[in-house]
């Protein structure tokens, strides 16, 4: 049963820089039901949960913008009557497919082992000698 009055989940998307995103999309998602909301040109959300919320629910929430991703979960407690998120996504980088391969010799026979992933994310490092 959904909540008996608006639950606004509202706050700001931020770049690993800590600078706003633009229109950058939310997910809202509790079980099989997700709400998808665009940040303004301010960088901010909001989104009404009320139809997709009960009681006690935990909510997801993901984000994904220019190769940064951050995700999130909160329960919902009525008490609150709303939830402020603000989002700081985290430099990764969503590689698709990746196959890497490895070898292990017996005896006089050398195997190579391909191993596939599928919808990975990677993050860069910076690393100073």
């Amino acid at each position: 049963m959904s909540l008996p009055f608006p639950f606004p989940t509202y706050g700001y998307i931020l770049d690993s820089n800590g600078d706003k995103i633009v229109s950058g999309a939310l997910y809202l998602t509790s079980g099989t039901n997700t709400l998808t909301v665009i940040s303004n040109s301010g960088g901010k959300y909001i989104g009404n949960i009320m139809n997709y919320a009960y009681s006690g629910c935990t909510f997801y929430i993901t984000s994904k913008e220019d190769g940064e991703k951050l995700d999130y979960s909160f329960k919902v407690i009525m008490l609150d009557r709303g939830k402020k998120v603000d989002l700081s996504l985290t430099e990764a980088m969503n590689a698709g497919n990746i196959c890497i391969n490895t070898t292990k010799k017996y005896g006089n026979e050398l195997y190579i082992f391909t191993p596939y992933g599928t919808d990975i994310w990677l993050k860069t490092s910076e690393e100073s000698y």
